[in-house]
């Protein structure tokens, strides 16, 4: 029964991948770019400028600082995946999803804190089930998306990761692995923006950085092949190469589906889960919290090319049944000795913050569809979803979240090519660049 019910799963996520979400992603994208008229590139340097400043803000008394909840989450492993899976190709489609996805995401945010409203809890109450009530002009499509966003809350894929990581390497009971993150993710994910971003902030940056060091200097090893790997890259991603032997991966549309769903997943561009979290921001200017997002997916297109060439130019990625955290360990120890102590830790704590901002993200939809009852019934689902994933695998886990992602997606573009003119992309001293109709 389950094994039907996931093939029907997989089969309905590679149509929305692979045809539908991929054409909304390149139309919309391109075309914000092009009105933009590349905004996602002039602005990289006043941002650069405005984070060296520590992004000062008036004192406010409601919200979370704009750079504290920058940082809220990564995703290693799962965006391996679309290299394991879709091929070298995938990579050029996960570099395309990540530079024009930039400013939906952009849009996403903008429109969250435009319509956004204030919260009981001294915060603020935005994302997408405020702005697409004015897109759709109805109330039942707002409900779908919090209902589908506390689905994608739980972070079903991160917590199998984390917990097949501490036990397979420390060798650790898997029932107290479970019970502990879990308590510790429930904790945490509950007690608002503010304990969530401090987490967020204290751990995630320097754990980045300490992969990315690791990462480059096994690299480092194999510079002499870049130029040919880079060139396998370009041409896969219009051909088409399998990854692990058979025609899984042969597929031209699976690369771009591989490609495509898992930089929008890990980068969360569409889906509507940063626009929540980033309307929690004291900035009262939506545009200049906006802005913020671009440098973070140049941030997260760095971070995920650097993961996806350490797995790709140590050979890796071709090893069968290895899931996207042992690919990424894998590939470490071909240079680095006693990989298997410390890739766990690191994987709890980039896990661990990913866990905690997503479960607040799935409380306040919870809320949404149901002020007194919804908090706790999502905990309760999050409470049996996540040791529950844990147990059935990474894959299945990492297809349920994608399908949700790529509804989400689809829903959410729709609605931000419809409040295309209330759009505003400028830098301090421009003039706002309109949007212009089609017709």
């Amino acid at each position: 029964m389950l094994a039907h019910l996931f093939s029907l799963f997989s089969l309905l996520d590679t149509l929305c991948w692979g045809y539908v979400a991929f054409a909304l992603v390149l139309a919309l994208g391109g075309y914000l770019t092009i009105q933009s008229r590349f905004f996602q590139l002039r602005a990289l340097p006043h941002l650069f400028r405005e984070v060296a400043s520590g992004c000062r803000t008036a004192s406010a008394s409601r919200g979370a600082h704009p750079l504290k909840i920058f940082f809220t989450s990564c995703d290693l492993a799962g965006i391996v995946t679309a290299l394991q899976l879709g091929g070298p190709g995938a990579l050029f489609w996960v570099w395309c999803t990540v530079l024009i996805g930039s400013l939906m995401k952009y849009a996403e945010v903008y429109l969250g804190i435009k319509h956004r409203v204030r919260s009981e809890s001294g915060g603020y109450d935005g994302g997408p089930m405020f702005f697409l009530r004015r897109a759709y002009k109805s109330a039942w499509v707002p409900r779908i998306v919090a209902l589908l966003l506390c689905i994608y809350g739980v972070e079903i894929y991160q917590f199998a990761v984390v917990t097949d990581a501490i036990t397979s390497s420390w060798g650790w009971s898997q029932p107290a692995v479970l019970l502990g993150l879990l308590l510790l993710a429930l904790y945490s994910g509950g007690r608002g923006i503010a304990p969530v971003a401090k987490i967020c902030s204290s751990l995630l940056p320097l754990s980045l950085l300490l992969y990315l060091g690791l990462a480059l200097y096994v690299i480092g090893h194999h510079l002499p092949e870049i130029p040919a790997k880079l060139l396998e890259v370009l041409k896969a991603a219009f051909s088409g190469k399998a990854a692990v032997g058979g025609a899984l991966g042969s597929s031209f549309v699976y690369a771009i589906q591989q490609g495509v769903s898992r930089g929008a997943y890990s980068s969360d561009i569409g889906i509507g889960y940063e626009s929540i979290v980033q309307s929690e921001s004291q900035v009262e200017e939506p545009e200049r919290q906006a802005r913020l997002t671009l440098l973070g997916s140049l941030i997260h297109c760095c971070i995920y090319s650097v993961t996806l060439f350490l797995v790709l130019v140590t050979g890796v990625y071709q090893l069968p049944g290895l899931s996207g955290s042992q690919l990424v360990q894998a590939a470490l120890a071909t240079r680095l000795p006693g990989v298997d102590l410390w890739m766990p830790l690191l994987l709890f704590l980039l896990g661990y913050t990913t866990l905690t901002a997503y479960l607040f993200v799935g409380m306040k939809c919870a809320r949404c569809l149901h002020a007194k009852w919804g908090g706790p019934i999502y905990l309760v689902y999050a409470a049996l979803a996540l040791p529950l994933f844990s147990l059935v695998g990474q894959t299945q886990a990492l297809l349920v979240m994608s399908l949700a992602g790529s509804l989400l997606l689809m829903i959410n573009l729709v609605g931000i090519f419809r409040l295309r003119s209330e759009l505003s992309f400028k830098l301090p001293g421009e003039v706002a660049i309109p949007i212009q109709s089609l017709t």
